[in-house]
């Protein structure tokens, strides 16, 4: 068993998660690789209030190309690995002991040969993820023999970590379910504000005890006009765990560009442009719309906050993102906690409910 629910309540469950020996409460926040540079690159984050991060998420793009190589060739396949190696190796050397490694792919991609499946499982392992992932590029009836597949792999390997099945809609959480017997954790796919996947989950999940991730989870939501965020809340619907998405590596290298060639003045209003959480009622307010005196210990006391003001936190462009992004983490961690204990007490709907731009999102996803 991955995960032992405690406490359910109406607006959530929470528990213990044990990934190879090491546990941690439910619901909670899963750092990416983004997370964990930010937090090296914000000047309000040090050594001595780095969060405690035990397990983390490292986000591998492929395109078809990257995948035909490391399949038939292997150099291309070892080259690959050690660079995944080094990158996971980054973020041990931060503190995070158990790690997932999840892959996105692009266009290029359309469906995935067993042959290409039979490498995905063995370079996770090869490279010291703790757990299997299972991807999913296929209808929901190919993916149920694919699933078999990685069983089967696992046996034949002699390999003990657990399986990740995939769901990308609300039928594969029906089948995943099925197959509890040999996957024993899932991975949501929350690139879309998908509700029919969300309800799936919900109804079939939320009463088992089967960890559910969600991966690539929005910061901001277009139901509510992108002004607001669910953040760990998606607990709500029965998930665990979340963990934000990356960028393409191709969108991060013109972002990249672009900014080369931006003028002080157009850094300036890009800083103002950055996107708050505030967890008094999740809203996802730019900056540029805020007070910019505002003291933000009004609102949180991580260490980015507890003693700046909107404008001390994003004047700065190399770091304003960093600052941003790192205060997210610390809040999403706080709420986390807030949480666990709002459903020990079965006052969790309650908290969910007071926190407007999440309950507005939740309504709107029933319509």
């Amino acid at each position: 068993m991955v995960i032992e629910i405690k406490n359910a309540d109406i607006g959530g469950r929470e528990g213990v998660l044990d990934i190879e020996g090491m546990k941690i409460k439910t619901p909670d926040y899963l750092p990416n690789q983004k997370d964990i540079n930010v937090l090296k690159n914000s000047p309000f984050v040090s050594s001595t209030n780095f969060p405690n991060v035990d397990v983390g998420t490292y986000i591998h793009w492929l395109n078809l190309q990257t995948l035909t190589s490391i399949s038939g060739s292997s150099k291309k396949y070892n080259d690959t690995k050690n660079y995944l190696k080094s990158r996971l190796k980054l973020m041990t050397d931060s503190g995070v002991k158990r790690k997932l490694l999840h892959f996105e792919f692009d266009k290029s991609v359309p469906t995935l040969s067993g042959q290409k499946l039979d490498v995905l499982f063995q370079l996770q392992d090869d490279v010291g993820a703790d757990v299997i992932e299972i991807p999913n590029l296929f209808s929901t009836d190919e993916y149920k023999k694919v699933l078999d597949r990685a069983s089967e792999w696992r046996r034949f390997k002699g390999i003990e970590k657990e399986l990740m099945g995939i769901a990308n809609e609300g039928s594969d959480v029906k089948i995943l379910k099925d197959k509890n017997n040999t996957i024993s954790c899932i991975g949501v796919n929350l690139k879309r504000e998908n509700s029919p996947l969300l309800f799936a989950i919900k109804n079939y999940l939320k009463q088992e005890d089967i960890w559910v991730h969600a991966f690539s989870v929005p910061r901001s939501y277009r139901a509510v006009k992108w002004k607001g965020t669910l953040g760990v809340l998606l607990n709500y619907y029965g998930i665990d765990t979340i963990s934000a998405k990356t960028a393409h590596p191709k969108s991060s290298r013109n972002y990249m560009f672009q900014i080369e060639s931006k003028t002080e003045e157009e850094k300036s209003e890009q800083s103002q442009d950055s996107k708050y959480f505030n967890p008094i009622d999740y809203s996802t307010l730019k900056c540029k719309n805020m007070n910019t005196d505002l003291e933000l210990s009004k609102f949180c006391n991580c260490p980015v906050c507890r003693n700046n003001t909107v404008s001390t936190v994003v004047q700065d462009f190399d770091t304003a993102n960093a600052n941003i992004r790192s205060h997210e983490l610390f809040a999403y961690k706080s709420e986390s906690h807030n949480y666990q204990d709002k459903i020990k007490q079965n006052a969790s709907d309650g908290y969910f409910n007071s926190k407007k731009y999440a309950k507005e999102i939740a309504v709107r996803f029933r319509v």
